[in-house]
């Protein structure tokens, strides 16, 4: 899927990213605790004391992402552009020296790629504790907590590529779609 930043009529020229990144690293697992009865620990643990620590199960995600290849637009604009990598207000995420609107009815001279300059990474961790308590032979009951975000880091967007911007360059948003660290707790009953 590839997408494309367009500034709002009447802005300017922009530079582009595609939505997909260069590199993508994803590692999931889970992992049974083993306390309880039928475990490597606690295999003879009274139903009262298995029910409170036992059958415990952690399960997560860890996404890595590298950043998104900026693609420029028509504009003026250098033969190379160096990567700065700084975020927030008053930081520019590259070098925006030699970066001017495009005079009208001129052809496009500058490359649509600059050697290294790539959007910033994204980083997510996610995890999940469970527990099954069995109430009869016919019913059980699934207590879980969810932590999406868990570690609660930030994930910036993209540098604003609209060339006529005043934060033309920068990046001092976070990344569209991203939130802070949410949890979700549930029940479920199983018969």
């Amino acid at each position: 899927m590839t997408g494309a930043y367009s500034p709002p009529s009447g802005t300017g020229t922009a530079l582009s990213y595609t939505l997909d990144p260069k590199h993508r690293f994803v590692v999931a697992g889970t992992y049974e605790v083993p306390w309880g009865r039928g475990k490597a620990l606690g295999a003879s643990m009274s139903p009262v004391l298995n029910a409170v620590i036992g059958g415990w199960q952690l399960s997560g995600t860890w996404i890595r992402s590298s950043g998104a290849l900026l693609n420029s637009g028509t504009m003026t604009a250098p033969a190379s552009a160096k990567k700065i990598g700084q975020v927030g207000s008053g930081n520019y995420w590259f070098e925006v020296t030699g970066f001017a609107v495009q005079p009208a009815f001129t052809r496009r001279t500058n490359p649509w790629y600059y050697d290294g300059l790539t959007g910033p990474g994204w980083s997510n961790v996610d995890f999940a504790l469970a527990k099954r308590v069995r109430i009869s032979e016919r019913y059980k009951v699934e207590v879980r907590l969810e932590a999406y975000s868990a570690l609660n880091g930030m994930n910036w967007a993209n540098p604003n590529l609209t060339v006529s911007a005043s934060d033309f360059g920068r990046t001092n948003a976070q990344s569209a779609g991203y939130y802070g660290r949410q949890v979700l707790y549930s029940a479920k009953l199983f018969f």
